[in-house]
């Protein structure tokens, strides 16, 4: 048997951190889940979402009415359970979902079949225990992290997989006697989904993490790059290496950008801010400007006195050399 899991999807998230793109982020997310949906219903016989479907309970009207299209069209049984962020729509969403959608309540057992059982708690119920038959495929679908879960009660247990949200990238672990798997979301929002992203299709026919096939889909990734401006002199040499870095990615992509090195006074990283060659664009700017410590330390100055006692402050490095920058930007502009 091939089962679906899914989490953290949050459809309706507001995105503000993508500007004018917030609102296509939006549609697209709404579009990608009911593909992921349809492609259950292809080569699925189940489906799991664990968790943190929708971004908040005030969900707009017409994404619940497509979401529940989605889920009707796909016939197969589709196991939902609802996360910190939409926890207050499982009493609403029991009425309104079509009847192939087993939703997870105080906790709630489902036999898939024969064989195959799915479990699932309500984060409001963890306190709950749940009855095991060693006999059976047991799934266990849970949403939170070890601050929020007991994890220790189930892990004696003749669990094989537990279907996991809560984290936006893929994580697994052995756990009872199968393994425990965080999905990740099925496509990342914002710079917040760092990480592996996708769903699992899991193999009931075999065991631990053979059972797991991770599958990434998303219409759109965030590519993470390191910039080292070590050793450029100009605003041009900066583009040129900039260029150079990112030829590789693709213009729907997100681009996560990291300047480090050792940064020529010269070089203005604010020359970047404007580009827009991706989808999205964020900057973090990590760089130390490279100023010539050795000769201004020697100065019989308040700059050279300054550099002499941050430096034999006994702090980190890191901190030595911007607490160095940032100092002698004030002094320098007091001259």
């Amino acid at each position: 048997m091939k089962i679906l899991h899914c989490s953290d999807i949050h459809l309706g998230a507001p995105l503000a951190g993508l500007g004018e793109n917030a609102s296509i982020r939006r549609r697209e997310l709404i579009k990608a889940f009911c593909e992921l949906v349809l492609y259950a219903k292809n080569n699925a016989d189940a489906m799991i979402i664990a968790g943190d479907l929708f971004d908040s309970s005030a969900i707009d009207n017409a994404i619940f009415a497509a979401v529940g299209d989605a889920f009707r069209d796909a016939k197969i049984p589709i196991f939902l359970l609802f996360g910190n962020h939409d926890k207050r729509l499982a009493k609403i969403a029991v009425g309104k979902m079509p009847p192939n959608v087993k939703i997870f309540d105080k906790q709630t057992s489902y036999e898939l079949d024969e064989r195959v059982t799915v479990h699932g708690v309500d984060g409001a119920y963890e306190n709950e225990s749940v009855s095991f038959d060693k006999n059976k495929y047991n799934i266990m679908v849970l949403h939170g992290d070890k601050t929020e879960i007991d994890f220790s009660k189930y892990r004696n247990e003749p669990i094989d997989y537990v279907a996991m949200g809560h984290y936006h990238m893929y994580r697994m672990e052995n756990f009872a006697r199968g393994v425990m798997c965080y999905s990740g979301s099925n496509e990342p929002r914002d710079f917040g989904d760092l990480g592996e992203t996708g769903f699992i299709m899991l193999d009931t026919a075999k065991s631990g993490k053979n059972a797991v096939n991770r599958l990434d889909f998303a219409k759109r990734h965030i590519i993470t790059k390191n910039l080292d401006v070590t050793g450029l002199t100009s605003a041009d040499a900066l583009l040129k290496e900039y260029a150079k870095l990112t030829a590789d990615i693709g213009a729907q992509n997100y681009l996560n950008l990291i300047i480090c090195g050792r940064r020529n006074i010269d070089v203005d990283v604010e020359y970047l801010t404007d580009k827009k060659d991706f989808f999205a664009t964020r900057i973090a700017d990590e760089t130390v400007v490279d100023y010539d410590l050795e000769k201004l330390r020697k100065e019989n100055s308040l700059i050279g006195e300054f550099i002499k006692t941050v430096e034999n402050s006994g702090k980190d490095e890191n901190i030595i050399d911007k607490a160095i920058e940032l100092g002698l930007k004030a002094l320098e502009e007091t001259r």
